[in-house]
């Protein structure tokens, strides 16, 4: 994670009563892949990851937020970030990303990113919660070596969208039941 305040790198978490610009960048590596030919081509494939990222701050803290990616929902005192994204598939679908038109590939072509970036002007700033969960398909071996053409690239992208609502869904579980934590 790089923090910024005015231009400057900053530690996130000695950050105390801030004021100016912030700028936050998540950069999520994933190193998880294989090298295998698909259609006599050798690609590197990655393990298929989704991140959901959350940022949750209290909405006289930070305002002009802008962020690459992601949805903001407002309850009255707080504003919460939520970012799905997939490291290393960008890079997994190379050129198969903008030439092919895939029903399972163009809906999840908005989350194929590795970085979430965050800015806002900030007020009385401390840091606040970041939270990220990921998931995973179940990629074995034997998936690996059997995925030699676009079919089966495209049913692996099925499941990883159906892996990527429920990811969601658990995120807005998580984000109720902090809700309920700090009703207490």
């Amino acid at each position: 994670m790089e923090v910024k305040l005015d231009g400057k790198t900053v530690d996130y978490s000695k950050i105390t009563k801030a004021n100016g610009h912030l700028v936050i960048k998540i950069n999520l590596v994933n190193k998880e892949f294989k090298d295998i030919k698909i259609d006599g081509e050798t690609r590197r494939i990655y393990r298929p990851y989704l991140a959901d990222v959350v940022f949750i701050a209290e909405n006289d803290l930070v305002e002009n937020i802008k962020y690459n990616i992601g949805d903001v929902i407002k309850d009255g005192s707080r504003l919460i970030l939520s970012s799905i994204l997939a490291p290393g598939m960008k890079e997994t679908l190379g050129s198969d990303l903008h030439n092919l038109d895939i029903k399972e590939i163009n809906d999840i072509k908005e989350y194929l990113v590795d970085d979430l970036i965050l800015e806002m002007d900030v007020k009385d700033f401390t840091p606040q919660a970041i939270m990220i969960g990921f998931t995973n398909l179940d990629l074995s071996s034997k998936k690996l070596k059997d995925a030699n053409n676009l079919d089966s690239l495209k049913d692996s992208l099925k499941e990883l969208n159906d892996n990527g609502d429920k990811l969601l869904a658990g995120s807005k579980q998580l984000v109720k039941g902090q809700e309920q934590f700090l009703k207490v």
